[in-house]
């Protein structure tokens, strides 16, 4: 399947629940309250400050299942991947995450985050990066944090800047 079963969502810079119309600031105060209600966190181009803010509360979220952010620079700041990485560690729902068209990668700590919650977290089954700046040493971290994942099934890495070593290295983690 080529969006984790997401390809049937438009995603516009005021997207909510795609069965809303609220804007996504609305969605985040429903995330941040742990809303049952809102199973799918949906949004793209959102500010520096809500990036933070969405990665603080899925560390405390048990109902979204889903989850949506694309473009909106996730990579631009070390803290944007550190605080993402510390919520998958803990997190016990999500099992979907598009983060297609943003900034990971750019640095060589963005994927030591995301790998050492790879490495831990059971409960992701789909994780989508497409168009975003991995390159071979991002994929051989990302590859080292997959040594132990046993929930993740699916890895989307087009249109990333890896070469063949770092697709071999993804190749021969045990779960792939």
């Amino acid at each position: 399947q080529d969006f984790c079963q997401l390809r049937t969502f438009s995603l516009s810079p005021d997207m909510g629940n795609k069965d809303s119309k609220e804007p996504a600031e609305s969605n985040l105060q429903r995330f941040q309250r742990n809303d049952p209600s809102l199973t799918e966190y949906l949004s793209s181009s959102l500010a520096e400050p809500i990036v933070t803010s969405v990665f603080e509360a899925l560390q405390r979220n048990n109902a979204v299942t889903r989850m949506v952010m694309q473009t909106s620079r996730i990579g631009s700041t070390a803290l944007h991947l550190e605080t993402l990485g510390e919520a998958l560690k803990v997190n016990t729902t999500v099992t979907h995450i598009n983060f297609g068209m943003n900034l990971i990668g750019a640095s060589p700590s963005d994927m030591m985050w995301l790998a050492a919650a790879l490495s831990v977290n059971t409960t992701l089954q789909c994780l989508d990066l497409r168009m975003n700046m991995i390159d071979t040493e991002g994929a051989k971290l990302l590859a080292g944090g997959l040594t132990r994942n046993r929930g993740l099934t699916e890895l989307i890495l087009k249109q990333n800047a890896l070469e063949d070593e770092g697709t071999v290295a993804l190749a021969h983690s045990p779960t792939h």
